[in-house]
């Protein structure tokens, strides 16, 4: 059984009494501080009940850390368009996140990954008017059945994402242009074999829904060289990580590299870059799809404190209540033989 990684401490209290108090090192990016959880006076800890004692406060101190670590992160960072509380409320997501997943068993993470590869792979295909259900698209990525009265290019477009998969996992360190070739390569397998992987050659294309017209064609590798430079640098200066990744998704879109598929790439290489700095990925249903297209209609505009506000808005509404419920859930180690359900875990 997992061990609670706390201890107990006594310290004297502003009212100038010696009080214990439940204890947890708290470590962002080499500072290093501590968090404190007064214990109930009446309570007297032993050997046969140290254990209980730190289940019964485990939910409050994780709390209390989680706390800790996004006002850590937070003052780290520099943002033209993130308000300070907003900063934090990203920062507690983060730490969140991090947190759950690092208290979850490796089963319970194995089915949590599996559950929202299917939720995402409907969701990113669907913005592109795939029309296979989400019980579809498990059949074809979990089981290779194809659904009847689907085209062989939606399905195709499911299918793809077997490699997208298996490529992105094995993919370490910074984008590259081959990083980003690679995904469109697999993205538009057996969909257009002579365009994928390859930036298009000519100009007569223009972004749904936007009178933007896209970055000319003998200059996308300059820009998109110049954009993913950009980026990095200002990652290095400590501007804020999610701020970034948003601005860069936006401008990686409004550059539309490709012939066809610019959708589906950037919304990976969106996800890649937010699991690289440990902020949870995005799936996109329901209203959580209406709500990302309007974000980059924002964008389109030239409204980009309001675009990265919306898509950080999404990120709350998307794991802010999940994450709560799944910190609670697995904060306390399992005594017993078997597995918890994801069925709890994941929400969308």
């Amino acid at each position: 059984m997992r061990e609670l990684p706390y201890r107990f401490e006594k310290k004297k209290a502003s009212d100038g009494a010696i009080h214990t108090y439940i204890v947890k090192d708290v470590q962002v990016e080499g500072q290093k501080t501590k968090v404190y959880v007064p214990i109930d006076p009446s309570l007297t800890i032993t050997d046969s009940n140290a254990s209980e004692i730190k289940e019964r406060y485990a939910l409050e101190i994780e709390t209390k850390t989680i706390e800790k670590r996004a006002e850590l992160y937070a003052s780290k960072y520099s943002s033209a368009y993130l308000t300070r509380e907003l900063i934090l409320q990203v920062e507690t997501i983060r730490s969140l996140y991090q947190r759950t997943s690092e208290l979850f068993t490796v089963s319970e993470l194995d089915n949590y990954e599996r559950d929202f590869e299917l939720h995402y792979v409907h969701g990113t295909t669907v913005i592109e008017g795939n029309t296979l259900t989400l019980k579809e698209v498990g059949q074809v990525l979990e089981h290779g059945i194809n659904p009847e009265k689907k085209t062989l290019r939606e399905i195709n477009e499911v299918q793809n994402f077997k490699r997208v998969k298996k490529y992105r996992d094995s993919f370490k360190g910074r984008i590259t242009l081959n990083f980003i070739k690679r995904l469109h390569e697999f993205i538009m397998n057996n969909i257009d074999v002579e365009s994928a992987g390859t930036f298009r050659r000519t100009d007569d294309i223009r972004i749904a829904g936007s009178d933007i017209i896209p970055t000319p064609s003998l200059i996308i590798q300059n820009e998109l060289e110049g954009r993913i430079s950009d980026f990095y640098k200002k990652i290095d200066a400590k501007s804020h990580p999610f701020e970034q990744i948003v601005l860069f998704h936006y401008q990686f879109e409004i550059i539309h590299p490709f012939s066809d598929g610019n959708g589906r790439v950037g919304r990976e290489i969106l996800n890649y870059l937010l699991s690289q700095y440990g902020y949870p990925k995005f799936v996109f249903p329901g209203k959580h799809r209406e709500q990302y297209i309007r974000a980059l209609l924002f964008g389109n505009n030239e409204k980009y404190q309001e675009m990265v506000e919306e898509i950080a808005a999404l990120l709350l509404d998307q794991y802010s209540e999940v994450l709560q419920s799944n910190l609670k859930n697995v904060v306390i180690p399992i005594k017993e033989k078997g597995q918890r359900s994801l069925e709890d875990f994941f929400s969308v």
